[in-house]
């Protein structure tokens, strides 16, 4: 069977890089007595495959991967056995049975269904951010900015991967740009938020993104845009970034990846 398991990263795990966090969840599942696929060959491994991997130094509700077991298992067996082999600051909040592998079509991993990312992005005290820089940001009909790859460099319009930018103010969420229909739920504040260190500020607000293989706008970007309209030179530390929730394509539309079946 196969299985999509949902998981949140937090705390000092936010310094793990993804080949470490693949390998702390290879023992985990060691840990218990779930019977994982192991690949064929000289050098077996566990049969595992991971969503967008999520930069170092960012915490998140909404990290995902994809594992295959020999044998069936219940989501709630599942969800119990994982949970009950995590360290502090890992947690896994949901799993998802997903539908078998037909023979002779291609394999559909989590990474190739996501199409947009959720972030909660928040300016670090002292750094001179405001509601006002937010809003610009958010009003801006286009925003040109210049994306390096480790080839080349091209310019592109920013706001034509911002799909939906929000903002937390006395706990309740207000929509400065937004998509129809919008994807930040109620469910999505109150799970993308579970692990949230702090409480959200007046300097912070969140915003859903292009991403995936063919179209992908980082956190980084957005945060040094807002950045650039309050007149600072961009530095990562500045912020504190969150990922809230990764969504892939289902019908044609946009819904959390452990909605998706597949």
């Amino acid at each position: 069977m196969r299985a999509r398991i949902r998981f949140s990263k937090f705390g000092s795990m936010k310094f793990l890089g993804h080949l470490d966090v693949m390998r702390y969840f290879q023992k985990a599942i060691r840990r218990t007595d779930l019977d994982v696929c192991y690949s064929e060959g000289f050098h077996p491994h566990q049969i595992m495959s991971f969503a967008q991997p999520l930069s170092v130094s960012l915490t998140s509700d909404g990290e995902y991967f994809d594992v295959e077991f020999r044998t069936e298992h219940s989501e709630a067996e599942l969800l119990e056995k994982l949970s009950a082999v995590m360290g502090d600051e890992f947690a896994v909040s949901r799993a998802t049975r997903l539908n078998d592998y037909v023979k002779h079509t291609k394999k559909v991993t989590s990474m190739s269904l996501i199409c947009a990312a959720a972030y909660y992005i928040e300016a670090k005290p002292k750094v001179p951010v405001s509601l006002k820089h937010i809003r610009s940001f958010a009003e801006a009909e286009t925003f040109p900015v210049l994306r390096k790859t480790k080839s080349s460099e091209r310019e592109f319009d920013l706001m034509s991967g911002v799909r939906e930018l929000w903002l937390l103010q006395e706990g309740q969420p207000v929509c400065l740009r937004a998509a129809e229909p919008s994807l930040f739920t109620e469910e999505l504040w109150r799970t993308g938020l579970a692990h949230w260190e702090g409480e959200p500020s007046c300097a912070g607000f969140a915003c859903l993104v292009d991403a995936g293989s063919e179209k992908n706008v980082s956190a980084d970007l957005v945060a040094g845009a807002v950045s650039q309209i309050a007149g600072i030179p961009y530095r990562g530390t500045d912020y504190h970034i969150h990922r809230m929730e990764l969504f892939g394509t289902d019908g044609g539309k946009a819904v959390p990846l452990w909605k998706i079946v597949l």
